[in-house]
């Protein structure tokens, strides 16, 4: 409306609940009591976007501090750890755990898991190729090598992009 977009909620019985109030935002994921949404929200003292989770009636900005232009990207299956682009946070704990982005040029981060572990796609240098992601402990690990030194035959793969890791991280 007018360039100020909201994030919703529509339900099957046709009712909608707008989140983020008067911020312009966006939303990448909702939590699966459909309370919260988590995104990015227009900060308006800050002049960009910045990573939030959004009631229908609250809007928390900036939760991780980590600086503009960034997103919180996905919620846990119990609703508990939402994966931002740097960070992975506890909202019981109200903890915030960086990840090591050390040796890391480009890269996007999809799911986390109740534990706190996340999957996404990496590169290592402009020309590099893209690598299977699995964040573990705050560190950016070879999804591939991973799988590998377990004992997985990935003979004639090449892992380039993880999307999704079931709860138990199987």
């Amino acid at each position: 409306v007018g360039g100020n977009y909201r994030s919703a909620i529509w339900t099957l019985d046709g009712n909608m609940t707008v989140f983020g109030e008067g911020y312009v935002s966006g939303g990448y994921d909702v939590n699966n009591e459909g309370t919260m949404i988590c995104g990015y929200a227009y900060h308006p003292k800050k002049n960009n976007r910045t990573p939030v989770l959004m009631k229908p009636d609250s809007l928390l900005l900036d939760y991780t501090n980590i600086g503009p232009f960034s997103v919180a990207r996905a919620f846990s299956p119990d609703g508990n750890i939402v994966l931002g682009d740097k960070v992975i946070y506890n909202i019981k704990e109200n903890k915030t755990t960086r990840i090591d982005l050390s040796g890391v040029y480009a890269y996007e981060f999809y799911r986390a898991t109740n534990a706190g572990n996340a999957v996404g796609h990496y590169s290592i240098g402009m020309y590099d190729h893209m690598h299977a992601a699995y964040i573990r402990d705050g560190k950016v690990v070879d999804l591939q090598k991973y799988l590998e030194d377990l004992g997985v035959d990935l003979s004639g793969w090449t892992l380039i992009q993880c999307t999704g890791i079931t709860e138990d991280e199987r």
